[in-house]
């Protein structure tokens, strides 16, 4: 089903509609039905929708087939896999044995980090680690469930009831990896120098300078527990104690954002399922050999939303800001099982607000009171569940504004056979159009772990970039089609909220098939286009290099607050260019695990300068520029301007 064009007139009707059914009815029912009959209540046409039907690009050559879909001729852009040539060898350790406890399965994230702030994105591969022989000592002794001791009846009948623990190779010590980027297109390893050479099992990260000192901060989740370490001049600090910042549980995706908008970083720490080597369920679809299961048997884990004090320390405000589970009626407040977080406005009040993903368990969204606090409005938003009013096992998380109507939209990486959710916002109430939009389909046999909105081919209009890799290593044996290394998809946006899966034409890299779990973008060689890193479970990872996105301009901006927070995030950026009105964000989070380049890269097709950028800083100071030229890096900084303009490398 297509839907025609949603203008300002409608949205109270469809509102009424919404208003008129319960939380139950929308889940049944479906948000996308019930839009669907809003919308024939305005006497809508059918026709496609406008909101970016002027912002087909001058390099495209666009034809309507008889099916309705866009046919573009693709700009010439290429992804590379520059890994090796790089210098990035890191292959993710994540503890696999036959005895396949649950944590082996989930992977961990990537994170661009200018942390020389040499102008330049740094790259760290977050690691886990191999099982130390006391944590498989509590699986061996933990109590057994009805169905792996009446398989163990099965196969070995007769024999002394006891597990065992199979030869494993000798346990090495392993870390994530730093990379400093060489300003050549290469990396060099600089993890024991810079104090990164620590141990743990690790899962995602976020990067943010959290005492506005002007050096990036790194936050590393992770079973059992968090770590923050400070950059002092280049060298990390481990400061998790004193901070107050060590989250402990299951933490999974993080994002720094000042949801107060008091100049200071805040942090919410997502968290997944309530787990231990003891706990670990037994699961065997053949009845012969373990497999690894998912959340459903697992109680949820609360997350964690931390306050920056501004003095060196945070606190846990997490019950009293409204996040999920904290009620002492715990069934009308379940925690939920947080895999992705974004940061966006949804309503445009100048205030962030929060969504996140959650696996098998409706999805959360978090309205910014703008008093201290959050209201979770996911049912009634439409982002808790599929337009059939399911549930889905949601990963990785982004949103941005990919129609130009000045709200963000989202997009939700899921399970194998679950498709991708690609949430239209009209007017603060979403529906899932993946289907309509082209990416539903494509997506369906995936599993889908990082995903982001970047305009790869700088025409302007955001894409959607999606890493896959399934979580079950015996996939293939259970189920015929579904593999369990599988290729990224790239979704190159044709404008009127259509897509077309593009891929396997995009280059040598995107054929590449690995056990994807985070990704996240950044110009690293400053050369106008953006590049991805894709990190795995128990793979090598990959660096994909853009080689043919500067063939349209660009323009990056490189904020500093003064009196927001140093980093700027959570500013709100207007561009015009053409004719046309771009809205963008500076924000923390996003995709699975990950981080991605905090300044902002802008796409602008082939105008040749920028007709006015507005920017909304946290601290609610406006500010614009007009007439400048593509092609150039613009460092501002609030309450100054322009202080410095950089062109960008050949």
């Amino acid at each position: 089903m297509r839907f025609c064009n949603t203008e300002k007139h409608n949205i109270p009707i469809m509102k009424s509609l919404l208003s008129s059914v319960s939380a139950v009815g929308i889940r049944f029912l479906g948000l996308g039905s019930l839009l669907g009959i809003a919308l024939s209540l305005t006497g809508c046409d059918g026709s496609a929708p406008q909101g970016t039907a002027n912002a087909t690009n001058q390099n495209q050559s666009a034809a309507k087939s008889a099916t309705g879909v866009t046919n573009i001729t693709m700009p010439a852009v290429q992804f590379v896999d520059a890994t090796q040539a790089a210098g990035v060898n890191f292959k993710h350790t994540n503890g696999a044995s036959p005895v396949k406890l649950m944590p082996e399965s989930v992977g961990s994230g990537v994170a661009f980090i200018d942390y020389n702030s040499d102008g330049y994105q740094d790259l760290y591969f977050v690691n886990s680690r191999h099982w130390t022989q006391q944590e498989l000592e509590e699986w061996k002794n933990s109590p057994w469930s009805k169905a792996e001791l009446a398989d163990f009846k099965l196969n070995y009948p007769g024999q002394p009831l006891a597990r065992k623990i199979p030869p494993l190779p000798p346990r090495q010590r392993v870390t994530g990896v730093l990379y400093q980027n060489n300003k050549n297109g290469t990396f060099s390893d600089v993890t024991k120098q810079v104090g990164l050479d620590i141990e743990m099992f690790g899962m995602g990260a976020a990067v943010g300078d959290y005492n506005n000192d002007g050096q990036a901060d790194l936050y590393i989740t992770g079973l059992y527990r968090g770590y923050l370490f400070e950059n002092r001049k280049g060298r990390f600090h481990d400061v998790t104690k004193q901070t107050g910042l060590e989250s402990p549980g299951w933490s999974t995706s993080a994002a720094w954002l000042d949801y107060d908008r008091d100049g200071q970083l805040d942090l919410f720490v997502c968290h997944y399922v309530k787990w231990t080597p003891k706990t670990d369920i037994y699961y065997s679809p053949d009845h012969k050999r373990k497999s690894y299961i998912g959340p459903i048997r697992y109680d949820g884990e609360r997350s964690h939303l931390f306050h920056n004090e501004g003095n060196g320390r945070f606190t846990n405000v997490s019950a009293k800001t409204g996040i999920r589970g904290y009620s002492r009626i715990r069934e009308n407040d379940p925690p939920g099982k947080g895999l992705g977080v974004a940061v966006c406005d949804y309503n445009n009040d100048g205030w962030p607000d929060l969504m996140v993903a959650n696996d098998m368990v409706p999805n959360f969204f978090y309205e910014n009171t703008k008093k201290g606090g959050f209201r979770e409005v996911g049912r009634e938003a439409g982002l808790a569940y599929s337009n059939e009013g399911k549930h889905r096992a949601g990963m990785g998380v982004d949103a941005a504004d990919v129609d130009e109507n000045g709200q963000p939209d989202i997009v939700i990486g899921n399970f194998s056979k679950q498709k991708l959710g690609l949430y239209r916002n009209y007017d603060t109430v979403f529906t899932d159009e993946a289907i309509e939009a082209g990416v539903g389909e494509p997506s369906h046999n995936f599993l889908t772990f990082g995903v982001s909105f970047m305009d790869y081919d700088n025409d302007s209009l955001l894409d959607i970039f999606v890493a896959n890799g399934h979580v079950q290593d015996d996939i293939a044996l259970i189920n015929k089609g579904i593999e369990y290394e599988e290729r990224p998809l790239l979704f190159h946006n044709a404008g009127n909220f259509q897509f077309q899966e593009v891929g396997l034409q995009s280059g040598p890299g995107m054929h590449k098939k690995t056990v994807a779990r985070g990704m996240a973008y950044a110009d690293y060689d400053l050369d106008g286009d953006l590049d991805v890193a894709i990190s795995t479970c128990g793979y090598p990872a990959t660096l994909l290099r853009n080689d043919g996105g500067n063939k349209n301009n660009a323009m990056r901006l490189v904020l500093e607050g003064t009196k927001s927070n140093r980093n700027a995030l959570d500013s709100q950026i207007k561009i015009s260019v053409s004719g046309r009105t771009l809205y963008r964000m500076i924000r923390s989070g996003s995709s699975y695990c990950s981080a991605n380049d905090i300044p902002l890269s802008i796409g602008l097709g082939k105008a040749s300068k920028v007709d006015k950028v507005e920017i909304t800083w946290p601290s609610g100071l406006k500010e614009e520029f007009k007439d400048e030229k593509a092609n150039q890096i613009l460092y501002l900084q609030e309450g100054k301007g322009i202080i410095k303009r950089q062109g960008f490398n050949e």
